[in-house]
């Protein structure tokens, strides 16, 4: 399961770790928080936790760590 989450500019760094901790603890495989501003952090489950996500930019391609054929060039989403 991937989970995709737009938050508002008002989600707080406590609300990333509340929310990261029920995903893994559900096994959500990869969990992505989506900013307005463009930036996407991907969160991907190895041996049941979650390891130090990867930081994207509205100008980087994401690369699903489930679904590695599922590409999005991040430029076509954000504009900017």
């Amino acid at each position: 399961m991937i989970i995709f989450e737009v938050v508002s500019p008002e989600y707080s760094d406590h609300d990333y770790f509340i929310k990261a901790n029920i995903y893994q603890r559900f096994g959500v495989l990869e969990y992505n928080i989506v900013e307005q501003n463009g930036m996407i952090t991907q969160y991907s489950l190895i041996d049941g936790s979650y390891r130090t996500p990867k930081v994207l930019d509205h100008k980087d391609i994401y690369v699903s760590s489930v679904f590695p054929e599922l590409r999005i060039e991040l430029k076509d989403i954000f504009e900017f």
